[in-house]
């Protein structure tokens, strides 16, 4: 054994270790995030079915608001179960190398599960658009949430370069030195 495969299996190691770690951190934030979500749901379906039932005056829009809020919410907790899911069926001991593809894929900084948050973002809007108290100031209120959604996209851009475009690239290197050594 050379210093050179020494070294590469001392990065190897070094590199799993994060990877549990940074999956592990996140495991935990989407299982928060989902029972955070699910608890939500079920606290506003309540109150909602609540409301239609005693309040003879409800109109459509309010109604069609309500669903379009719970559908949004529903979209965001089965999207943070799944990630969970994913992190948690993480099998770390599968060959090296497909276990190192696997997390290349998973640290993407764009997945296509994330367009599942577009017909979510435009739900929860929709439940906006749906509140009388908000027509006069719809414009300013479009601005302020599409705002807010702007900066989250570039705190989370952010946050994934620091975080985790390290490890990916890590995972890349490690892939493309394995596949060079089985190659030759």
């Amino acid at each position: 054994m050379t210093t050179e495969n020494v070294l590469t299996e001392k990065d190897l190691t070094n590199l799993v270790s994060r990877l549990k770690k940074e999956d592990s951190r996140y495991s935990f934030f989407y299982n928060v995030l989902r029972r955070f979500y699910l608890i939500i749901i079920s606290m506003l379906a309540i109150l909602f079915t609540i409301n239609v039932l005693l309040n003879e005056q409800h109109t459509i829009a309010e109604t069609v608001g309500k669903v379009c809020m719970l559908a949004s919410l529903l979209i965001f907790a089965l999207l943070m179960n799944r990630y969970y899911r994913l992190l948690k069926s993480i099998d770390y001991s599968q060959r090296t190398l497909a276990m190192l593809k696997a997390a290349a894929r998973r640290y993407r900084l764009f997945n296509a599960d994330i367009l599942w948050c577009i017909p979510a973002l435009l739900l929860l809007d929709t439940y906006f658009y749906t509140k009388p108290w908000l027509s006069s100031y719809f414009l300013l209120f479009q601005i302020f949430f599409w705002g807010i959604m702007a900066v989250s996209f570039v705190t989370g851009v952010i946050i994934w370069y620091k975080r985790l475009k390290p490890l990916r690239d890590a995972a890349l290197q490690m892939i493309a030195e394995m596949e060079h050594y089985e190659g030759s």
